[in-house]
């Protein structure tokens, strides 16, 4: 429960994630160290550096995002050794929200299997509730409380549309090469090096021969975020975003033709109900832009 475990998770985590990668299924889109592209481009704009492909990440910006979009993000520093590792791991794969829910939610299922009645509200932010529940349960049976945590992990992965691609690959990161849902001595999974750390028994700094092989590396496996790929496109932020600025070109053309045709609309019946129809047709020029975008969407994720 300390900081001096992010750089052990850094590690573990960086082994598993490999390097660059862009799969035309994965949802993260093209991503070098876990780091997708659009998360490495908000970090260099906040930073007021221009922005640049992420194949270029050096290794002291990915520390930094690490700790601060996940770690910190995900509140590990507060959390119990081990537990923090598996909630970081799950948080840089999936998702801080998505992986304190789960977490929320193994407290809500453990707690009773230990003999603590103790129920959380599942709302994806970690805050002195979900930590001082989790920090009760963890010190009654830590272990039990990280298998049933990484097992929940993996029944969300099992869950998505793309694990028949990259299922292989997430289930020999969660669960480790011997896919079982405990942890085993001498397993690569998180589920395993969380148990050591947990226990104690995990030598820092790690060895090379310690660290797990790259997701992706071995036969059959192909390394990608696990998130869901198919919400609604008007309600993702990239989506909105890329609709808003489709909108705002066609408004910006519609408002330099109507300019345009302005002078040759007088005020008469005619003129105005003219008016009208020119209206109708801006408004339906709109509608046909974000119709258009659907369908783009709708074709990339099928290809």
């Amino acid at each position: 429960m300390s900081d001096a475990a992010f750089n052990p998770s850094l590690d573990l985590t960086l082994a598993h994630e490999g390097g660059f990668v862009n799969h035309p299924k994965d949802p993260g889109g093209a991503t070098n160290k876990g780091v997708t592209q659009k998360v490495y481009d908000a970090y260099r704009r906040l930073n007021g550096l221009p922005t640049r492909s992420v194949r270029f990440i050096e290794d002291a910006e990915v520390a930094e995002i690490y700790r601060k979009n996940y770690w910190n993000a995900a509140g590990c520093n507060s959390l119990p050794a081990g537990v923090d590792y598996a909630v970081f791991d799950y948080a840089v794969n999936s998702g801080v929200s998505r992986s304190i829910k789960d977490l929320q939610r193994t407290v809500n299922s453990v707690g009773n299997m230990v003999g603590l009645s103790l129920k959380i509200a599942v709302d994806g932010a970690v805050g002195p509730a979900t930590i001082d529940a989790v920090c009760k349960i963890a010190n009654a049976d830590e272990v039990a409380f990280i298998e049933s945590f990484c097992n929940r992990r993996m029944d969300f992965l099992r869950s998505l549309k793309t694990y028949s691609t990259f299922g292989k690959g997430w289930q020999r990161r969660v669960l480790g090469d011997k896919p079982n849902p405990t942890a085993d001595d001498g397993d690569h999974g998180v589920i395993d090096y969380a148990v050591k750390m947990a226990k104690d028994d995990l030598t820092y700094p790690l060895k090379p021969e310690q660290l797990p092989t790259p997701v992706g590396a071995k036969a059959g496996e192909v390394n990608g975020k696990g998130v869901e790929a198919d919400k609604a496109v008007t309600k993702s932020p990239e989506g909105v975003g890329s609709i808003a600025a489709g909108v705002g070109v066609t408004g910006a053309t519609a408002f330099q033709a109507a300019d345009a045709v302005k002078a040759h609309i007088d005020d008469t019946t005619i003129g105005r109900i003219a008016a009208i129809v020119f209206g109708l047709l801006m408004l339906a020029g709109v509608g046909l832009v974000v119709w258009q975008f659907i369908q783009r969407r709708k074709e990339q994720k099928a290809a």
